[in-house]
């Protein structure tokens, strides 16, 4: 049934809006408002502050960037100087201190003399070193020597306590004490000597051998007998 209100309007009786409906607006328009103000937050104050972090860690990455590069720089010098000085002791332990080597040569000779079991004194000193194209030694050291004596025992006995010190520990062979008697000479003291020569051979170096254990060994012939390698002694002549 349709019911018509004649009252004047200032007597009508107002609509009002239903109390769940209210509420659910009123709800909405607090979801919205905080949603909003989550938003503003997320905008000016976390974003902000995630962004001014970001800012710093960049400065610090680009202020710590040509640091890295020096350290990267300066581990790669250590690296080669590393390899340097490994180079160095290895060609240094491979090296003969020949100055040492030949103030031990004289002591040798002075002692003979000192001890009456030779006199000794000699006319050139040749050294080639590291020359031997097959690496089997590190080079020659040559001399041709007087013994101021006709006895040759006195020469034998300088080769004796030649290859009895450190200064032979460098070498791997030394001839036979072999010479000849000179003439006698009265214009001369002493009046007649011996004469010899002196040869030994160095000990290969780290190099040569490196050299030669790279060498390809050289493929027998078919059918042909290799002899054995002879056994090395000391006393090459």
């Amino acid at each position: 049934m349709i019911r018509i209100n004649l009252l004047p309007s200032e007597y009508r009786s107002r609509d009002r809006m239903p109390l769940a409906a209210f509420a659910a607006v009123l709800g909405g328009v607090a979801v919205v408002g905080m949603t909003a103000a989550y938003y503003f937050y997320l905008q000016f104050g976390v974003l902000a502050e995630v962004r001014a972090e970001r800012e710093r860690m960049e400065q610090e990455l680009a202020s710590a960037t040509p640091k890295l590069k020096h350290h990267a720089a300066l581990l790669a010098e250590k690296a080669d100087y590393e390899k340097r000085e490994a180079k160095i002791k290895e060609i240094g332990g491979s090296r003969i201190l020949w100055t040492k080597k030949i103030d031990q040569f004289a002591d040798i000779v002075n002692a003979g003399e000192d001890t009456s079991r030779y006199t000794i004194w000699f006319e050139d000193l040749n050294l080639e070193q590291a020359l031997d194209p097959k690496g089997e030694t590190g080079g020659k050291f040559k001399s041709k020597g007087l013994s101021g004596s006709a006895n040759y025992a006195n020469v034998a006995n300088f080769f004796a306590d030649l290859e009895g010190t450190e200064f032979f520990r460098d070498f791997q062979t030394i001839n036979n004490p072999d010479g000849k008697l000179q003439e006698p000479s009265k214009d001369l003291l002493p009046a007649q000597v011996w004469q010899f020569q002196l040869s030994m051979a160095l000990k290969p170096t780290a190099d040569s051998k490196k050299k030669d254990a790279k060498k390809p060994a050289a493929p027998a012939a078919p059918g042909a007998n290799t002899p054995p390698a002879p056994e090395s002694r000391k006393g090459g002549g």
